[in-house]
């Protein structure tokens, strides 16, 4: 059950890729909707992984992984975060929209707590050659979505998205993205 987990949070690296304009998957919504399924698949899989796993080795090492992280500040301020979220959608003007996010954007609270919950599977799960699997497959879909932008310029378009649908969520992918090539790099220059 575990490395299912790890293989449905690896594949939410190729989730940017996917756009087809004839499929219910070229918006953002169907995106999100992907990595919130992968996210809360991977972390009923961890769970049923803790609960009913055969290896007591492993159920611990996943056990001890949460228990660390559920002490570490930032897990502590991203809890509090979502806590004050589920408040505030519950008194919100539209509740429908605080708990699911607009159409194009997606950013309610469903999501911001699929990606907690992608978060905290990743740590739980993940040992060093997930980690590298995991950037170094975010790299190579970073390269694919500079040259559909590329292209996208060449056509003359003014605000490329590549294949995310949104110019903003591309700036910010582009962030992760200088962070994991950096991270690949300084990885490179210590086995070199």
């Amino acid at each position: 059950m575990k490395k299912l987990a790890i293989w449905a949070l690896i594949l939410c690296a190729l989730v940017p890729l996917i756009a087809a304009p004839n499929l219910i998957t070229y918006s953002v919504g169907g995106k999100i909707t992907l990595i919130r399924g992968l996210a809360f698949l991977s972390i009923a899989l961890i769970t049923l992984a803790v609960l009913f796993g055969k290896q007591v080795e492993q159920r611990r090492a996943i056990i001890h992984k949460i228990a660390t992280t559920i002490k570490n500040p930032l897990f502590i301020a991203v809890g509090l975060n979502i806590i004050f979220l589920v408040l505030s959608t519950l008194f919100a003007h539209d509740s429908t929209v605080a708990l699911s996010g607009e159409p194009f954007r997606m950013e309610g609270l469903i999501t911001i707590f699929a990606f907690a919950t992608m978060c905290l599977g990743m740590l739980a799960a993940f040992g060093k050659q997930e980690w590298n699997r995991y950037f170094l497959l975010t790299w190579i879909v970073s390269i694919v979505i500079v040259g559909v932008e590329m292209k996208q310029i060449a056509q003359g378009i003014g605000r490329p998205d590549s294949l995310l649908g949104n110019p903003l969520f591309l700036a910010t992918y582009y962030i992760f993205s200088l962070f994991v090539s950096g991270l690949l790099f300084i990885k490179g220059r210590k086995e070199g």
